[in-house]
């Protein structure tokens, strides 16, 4: 708990290390497990929304206006205009 977070905060100011880690230690294996889940869900829906930006890329559904300059675009400029249409779909994208 939050308590239990301050009370191991204020032991290891004092130099209650032993004490201060006994208190702290199930907080913060709490804490970490529920940030890997969310970061593992994050990281599941950041994968789905690239995905889904290039199959809409390779499926023709962006604006025929950026096919356009696709096109005429250089290999790198290509590759950073695919990159920049996935960005853009991430930013739409509620996470």
């Amino acid at each position: 708990t939050e308590g239990a977070r301050i009370l191991g905060q204020i032991w290891s100011r004092e130099g209650e290390i032993s004490k201060s880690y006994d208190i702290l230690w199930p907080y913060a294996d709490h804490k970490l497990s529920v940030y890997h889940k969310e970061w593992e869900s994050y990281e599941r829906r950041l994968e789905h929304v690239q995905t889904k930006s290039l199959q809409k890329l390779n499926d023709g559904r962006a604006p025929m206006v950026w096919y356009n300059r696709y096109e005429k675009a250089s290999e790198a400029e290509q590759q950073k205009m695919v990159d920049d249409y996935i960005y853009d779909e991430m930013d739409q994208t509620p996470f």
